[in-house]
């Protein structure tokens, strides 16, 4: 079996990818910026990508890079920063949401960070804001989920050096 590496360039426009072991890494051009990256379970890309002003997530195969699936990301799921794909086909995507604060008399929005599943043509399923569960710190910085085969997901909070857990039902 072919083993590859990617890296998403967002500011070139394009996956690099490498075989394993050793070659050069050849760049795979893409519509839009690519964001983060994930493989499936069947060896497939998954990708968040911003194209003419909205958010995708593209699926591509490995092989070539040819993409195999777009799907448009609903409005609420604003700057995804990484997605990837449950046992059951439906994407847990790491992303950023406004959402408006009412606090003495005074509205403000501020940018939450959010966890969502959603559905092969879109739909959101469910979603949680990591923040109101009390073992995650209040102000943390992410940008990376992964999933085993169990559907479990850690998220890594970058700035704490810490990992969370979640499962299949997001809690």
């Amino acid at each position: 079996t072919n083993r590859f590496i990617f890296i998403s360039d967002f500011e070139v426009k394009c996956i690099w990818k490498m075989s394993m072991p050793g070659e050069d890494f050849v760049p795979m051009e893409v519509e839009g910026s690519p964001r983060g990256l994930s493989t499936t379970s069947t060896g497939q890309l998954v990708v968040t990508v911003w194209k003419d002003g909205a958010w995708y997530l593209n699926i591509y195969r490995t092989s070539d890079v040819k993409r195999l699936k777009r799907i448009s990301l609903p409005i609420e799921i604003n700057d995804p920063h990484h997605a990837v794909q449950t046992s059951k086909g439906n994407f847990i995507v790491l992303y950023q949401t406004e959402e408006l604060k009412e606090e003495d008399g005074s509205r403000e929005r501020r940018e939450v960070v959010m966890v969502g599943e959603m559905s092969i043509d879109g739909n959101i399923i469910r979603t949680l804001n990591p923040s109101s569960i009390k073992s995650f710190p209040s102000e943390w910085f992410h940008h990376h989920l992964a999933i085993d085969e169990d559907d479990k997901i850690f998220i890594a909070d970058l700035h704490g050096s810490q990992v969370f857990l979640l499962n299949s039902q997001l809690a």
